[in-house]
């Protein structure tokens, strides 16, 4: 299966690097614009040749940087060691990668731009099939526009008058043009248009001939011959062919929409400078502001749209270039900007703060210990370029496929049994494993502790886990408990009020009674006027106790309040304290909490990885040997046609590039040819069936 995996791996770096390369289009596009609209800018004044040129030649020089950034990146992945591509590729990642330590200063050492390079990687497949979906769409669209060209270049045409043909030669001995051109009056075009490069037609509307000036129709004629001297056609498809690749850059599409202008322009500037007048081109650029621009849009066409018309006669009068508009000032300022972000992101930053984690034990009664450091011990394992591993079955079986000391080990261990040992290719005898049970014995030991320490992060993640929750649940208690307290010395305070209330009404309740009985026992005059007295003294008591309990209400109460403020404000401020402290405390263990879920979720996707690479291993495997059943009845078949053998029982056989061999014996060269051509598909290989206890096929050392 080795060619397959070898296929799958060529169209994986075939992927990447279109994807990467795609992207890399967008910022090479930002700086596209850029130096475009500073050639707009400078060359205001220059002839329409000379923008053109500079248009094109930064075109591309767009298109060859794209082409050669698709060979660095091909190159790059072809060349590099499946371990050390890009990590967003699940199958050059190790199954047990994520349970080796974290280095933390590299990831804080990543950049937004490294996090979003690593997410488009991981989704290459689905960018480039998008990409390729709606390139085909385009394509299509391409193909089926140049169809419609051909079509109106056969469909309803007619041929003009003699006089006009021969005005057409003259003019193209005037221009330059050596090939033949074909003219022809069409009833599907509605301004002139050159189709062809090999063989070019101008195809007029019909009519047209009949109803314009000789000179203004000279005007005309001579800016397609311009098109075809320059050979605008075959430019023009090459152009499509880039929109259609790079449909998403809208860069490309500026400067392509400039590229046809300043070709429009050379073109009048050409039909000008033959006919040597410009009011009959102008006259003839007015009488067609009417067309249809989506009928043909791989044809070269007299103009493109209504408001380039006006600038084209405005360019013509006046022999000043357009500046740049206030949409394409805006284009081309966020371009600048975004291509001065990008290139900040890309710049790697001088320092990166070291990551240090504190966490915080829990121990009984909510004291708190002294934090410490977590440390990040040192990788022991040995640095193997891969592993894979395939989960032990029912039975016990494991499949192992591991590269280490430049040597790539395949091989199956089924309760303790190592068979089916390959090392770089070449299949060991049975017979000879045992002298490699040194190597394989330390391989196995290394995946064995790379599972003991998955394992270790699994637990440790449980115990921060539960202390995080330990935490949570203590600082809600002492939350409760804070409130609890608050309200107790509320209602404290509400009592001892009332108590003193009742107290002095009952004071106050005796007094006003030993009056009263005072004032009954009089009975005479003299009691009488004594008793007006006591009335008299009766209210200023009275007046002087409720004046007397007001006071001692105030005092009391503001004694209380203080005193009771003191008090809550002393309790309230250690119960805050504590609940502060016991918040962090939790917070540290939510932090460590975090990033044992964090790590173990890192587990279980590498988890998931394997288990889709041990699936594939097991349908390829199944694969494989169905093919080798297959084999192994046609030649069976083919040794009793032969007359070798009349049925399989104890049979052995042996074919490879060299021999045929049948239970022991040699057979002729002619059966052995015959069989060869039809079953041996690859030099090195053979096919054994009870050949020394050995049953497969495989591939012998060179």
């Amino acid at each position: 299966m080795q060619p397959l995996q070898t296929s799958l791996s060529g169209w994986q770096h075939l992927t990447q690097a279109i994807c990467r390369t795609l992207v890399h289009s967008l910022w090479q596009g930002l700086l596209l614009a850029a130096v475009t609209a500073i050639v707009v800018v400078l060359t205001r004044k220059s002839s329409s040749t000379l923008r053109y040129q500079l248009f094109a030649l930064l075109f591309s020089l767009f298109v060859i940087g794209s082409g050669f950034t698709f060979y660095l990146q091909f190159r790059q992945l072809e060349t590099s060691h499946p371990a050390l591509t890009n990590l967003s590729n699940p199958a050059n990642v190790s199954r047990f990668s994520s349970y080796m330590p974290v280095d933390f200063q590299w990831v804080a050492s990543r950049t937004p731009v490294s996090w979003l390079m690593d997410s488009v990687a991981e989704n290459a497949a689905l960018i480039v099939t998008i990409w390729f979906i709606i390139f085909s769409a385009r394509f299509v669209q391409a193909m089926a526009s140049l169809g419609h060209i051909q079509r109106i270049r056969h469909y309803k045409t007619h041929k003009p008058t003699e006089h006009w043909v021969d005005k057409l030669c003259v003019l193209a001995q005037k221009i330059g043009v050596k090939k033949a051109v074909l003219l022809l009056e069409s009833e599907l075009v509605n301004v002139p248009t050159v189709v062809g490069l090999l063989k070019p037609v101008i195809l007029l509307p019909i009519g047209l001939l009949a109803q314009l000036p000789v000179h203004e129709l000279e005007a005309i004629l001579l800016h397609e011959l311009a098109h075809i001297k320059r050979k605008d056609y075959l430019v023009n498809l090459m152009q499509s062919f880039a929109e259609s690749v790079f449909f998403f850059n809208p860069a490309v599409w500026w400067v392509s929409a400039l590229i046809r202008e300043e070709r429009e322009h050379c073109c009048d500037d050409m039909a000008i400078a033959i006919s040597g007048n410009k009011t009959s081109f102008i006259n003839a650029l007015v009488a067609f502001q009417e067309y249809n621009l989506n009928r043909q849009s791989y044809a070269m066409m007299l103009s493109r749209k209504r408001n380039h018309l006006l600038e084209r006669i405005k360019r013509i009068v006046y022999n000043n270039n357009q500046p740049l508009n206030a949409m394409e000032k805006i284009f081309v300022t966020s371009s600048i900007a975004i291509a001065v972000f990008v290139t900040v992101a890309f710049v790697p930053s001088s320092y990166h703060q070291k990551i240090r984690e504190n966490y915080a034990t829990i121990l009984p009664g909510n004291r708190l210990v002294k934090p410490s450091y977590m440390t990040v011990q040192p990788d022991t394992l040995p640095k193997t370029t891969s592993i894979e591993y395939n989960e032990k079955d029912k039975v016990g079986t494991g499949t192992y496929t591991i590269t280490k000391g430049g040597k790539k080990y395949q091989f199956i261990e089924k309760n303790g049994v190592i068979s089916s040992l390959q090392i770089d290719g070449k299949q060991i005898p049975d017979e000879q494993i045992a002298t490699y049970k040194a190597e394989l014995d330390t391989i196995i030991k290394d995946v064995k502790e790379a599972q003991r320490m998955a394992e270790s992060d699994r637990k440790q993640a449980e115990k921060a886990r539960g202390q995080a929750m330990l935490a949570r649940k203590q600082a809600e208690k002492a939350k409760t408990y804070a409130e609890r307290a608050h309200l107790s010395a509320i209602e404290a305070k509400h009592k001892a009020e009332l108590m003193q209330m009742q107290a002095e009404l009952r004071t106050e309740d005796k007094q006003v009674r030993a009056a009263m009985d005072k004032l009954n026992s009089m009975k005479d005059a003299d009691l009488a006027y004594k008793k007006a007295e006591l009335q008299l003294e009766l209210d200023q008591l009275r007046a002087q106790t409720a004046k007397l309990r007001d006071e001692a209400f105030l005092k009391a109460k503001v004694q209380q309040d203080k005193l009771h403020a003191e008090n809550a404000d002393h309790n309230l401020v250690e119960l805050r304290e504590h609940a502060e402290q016991i918040k962090r405390m939790a917070e540290d263990n939510r932090s460590l909490a975090l990033m044992a879920k964090l790590r173990a979720e890192e587990v279980r996707g590498m988890a998931q990885v394997a288990k889709k690479q041990a699936e594939h291993a097991r349908v390829r495997a199944e694969e494989a040997r169905i093919y080798f059943e297959k084999t192994t009845r046609g030649v069976i078949d083919d040794l009793i046609r032969e007359g070798i053998i009349t049925d399989k029982s104890d049979l052995s056989f042996r074919l490879s590039n060299d021999e045929l061999e049948v239970n022991g014996v040699k057979q002729p060269e002619s059966v052995h040819q015959k069989l060869k051509a039809k079953y041996v598909n690859e030099a090195g290989f053979e096919i054994i069936y009870n050949h020394n206890g050995r049953t497969g096929i495989s591939k012998m050392a060179k």
